[in-house]
C-alpha cells in the first residue's frame, strides 16, 4: 500500500469515528446511551449511512426514537 493510500483511509476512518462520536454527542442529550447502540455505530463503516443516522439523531426526540428509526431503516 502507498503513502498516499494509506492516508486516504487513515482519513476516511478518521470522518467515520468523527461521525460516529458526533451522533453519540446528540443522543447524550436523552440519557446514557446503550453499550449495544454504541456497538452498533462502530460497526458501521457506510459514510452515507452514518451521515443518515447523524441527521436522525439531531431530529428525533430521544434515544428509543433513534433506535427504532435506524431498526427500520435495517429492514
Amino acid at each position: 500500500m502507498s503513502l498516499a493510500e494509506r492516508f486516504y483511509y487513515e482519513r476516511q476512518e478518521g470522518a467515520r469515528e468523527n461521525t460516529v462520536e458526533n451522533i453519540l454527542a446528540l443522543l447524550e442529550d436523552y440519557g446514557e446511551i446503550p453499550e449495544e447502540l454504541k456497538e452498533s455505530l462502530n460497526s458501521v463503516v457506510d459514510m452515507n449511512l452514518l451521515k443518515k443516522y447523524l441527521k436522525l439523531a439531531a431530529k428525533v426526540d430521544g434515544i428509543a426514537e433513534f433506535q427504532t428509526a435506524i431498526s427500520e431503516q435495517k429492514k
